[in-house]
């Protein structure tokens, strides 16, 4: 069987989290920003491929799928490695884990399945979280760059959660309000 290239960019984001966990646990930095950059290539590549080739693909949920796993990924890797932002980690996970839970519950309830949406403010969630990792391991302003990353995704649920409760279910919308 032959895997199409949007799929196969989209696994490798996937798979790229254990390099990038080895490379963070043995202190190899210039690894990790190595095999990191190479994460947001794929997923600009992978839609715009599939788009291009117009083949029959996993699609976006395989892309949110990946996504989701490499936030987590993000927030593991931040709070294993720089234990300073630890507290504000502690703010803010409850609040986003509730948002997004709410999120899917509605979503849940409203379709009888899990949407995962791609509105713009998910990709602004995916690129805050890209530059978050970057600004807290290679420069020394995690405190403030942390209250952005955490404030953005639960906008994203947020967002989200009106999307649904407006009635709306297409999964590649672009914004609950406009």
């Amino acid at each position: 069987m032959k895997i199409p290239w949007p799929d196969l960019l989209t696994g490798m984001r996937i798979l790229m989290v254990a390099p990038i966990t080895w490379a963070l646990g043995n202190d190899h930095w210039g690894w990790v920003f190595a095999f990191y950059v190479f994460i947001p290539v794929t997923d600009l590549l992978d839609g715009h491929l599939a788009r291009i080739l117009s083949r029959p693909t996993l699609g976006p949920k395989f892309d949110a799928i990946a996504d989701i796993i490499f936030g987590v990924a993000l927030i593991c890797w931040v709070y294993w490695k720089a234990t300073e932002l630890r507290g504000l980690l502690h703010v803010y996970l409850p609040i986003l884990l509730v948002t997004a839970l709410v999120f899917f519950l509605l979503s849940y309830l409203k379709t009888n399945e899990i949407l995962l949406l791609h509105l713009w403010t998910g990709k602004l969630t995916g690129w805050t979280g890209f530059f978050w990792f970057l600004l807290v391991f290679y420069t020394d302003s995690g405190p403030w760059v942390t209250h952005i990353a955490m404030i953005v995704p639960i906008l994203f649920y947020l967002e989200s959660s009106v999307f649904v409760l407006k009635g709306h279910t297409a999964e590649d919308a672009r914004s609950a309000f406009f």
